[in-house]
């Protein structure tokens, strides 16, 4: 079809669309979800992700828009949850991402440290396009007693397709499927 002229101007179908979307929840949520799926799909990924974090090298299993109950009844919505499991060994999280030019806001990741905290998770993986030096720091401040039980981690977009392309292109992805699923990602 190329040579007759009719690529021209066309874009190719994409599993993970990037055009039509209207405004910064629906970007967040669609990069949450895709992230997340991927994670979950293409094993190699998810643990070069979540390994430096404490997790287990296991089955990720993924979860988008969480709902969860603080002491007082309230429901909050974290954008998302994984779980890494292997063997009796279980590591939990939830997970809270901002696109754009959206910062965390410390209210809300003390919120969410707090409940996993108060409910046994491992931590709280934060996600955004702010920069840390390590996957340990954080963009926003926190109260240092709330990292007794659960941690705290950051990743920066930036450093998740650093290291989707690190896996897609340098180390390989074994199954077909799975490296066209990493590459939509990284597309």
């Amino acid at each position: 079809m190329a040579e007759e002229g009719y690529a021209e101007g066309w874009h190719a179908a994409r599993l993970i669309p990037a055009v039509g979307i209207r405004g910064q929840d629906e970007q967040e949520k669609r990069a949450t979800s895709s992230l997340l799926a991927v994670m979950h799909a293409v094993p190699e990924f998810g643990h070069a992700l979540l390994g430096p974090l404490g997790a287990p090298k296991g089955r990720i299993t993924t979860y988008a828009e969480v709902q969860v109950k603080d002491g007082a009844g309230k429901t909050h919505i974290p954008d998302g949850a994984i779980i890494v499991e292997r063997g009796k060994v279980a590591w939990r999280c939830l997970v809270e991402v901002k696109t754009g030019s959206v910062d965390l806001r410390s209210e809300q990741v003390n919120r969410y440290l707090d409940w996993a905290r108060e409910n046994r998770l491992d931590g709280v993986l934060t996600i955004s396009n702010q920069i840390t030096a390590s996957p340990t720091d954080s963009p926003v401040p926190v109260d240092g007693r709330k990292l007794r039980t659960s941690r705290l981690y950051h990743l920066s977009w930036w450093r998740i397709l650093t290291e989707a392309i690190v896996q897609h292109r340098h180390r390989g992805v074994d199954d077909p499927d799975q490296a066209w699923l990493l590459g939509e990602l990284i597309a």
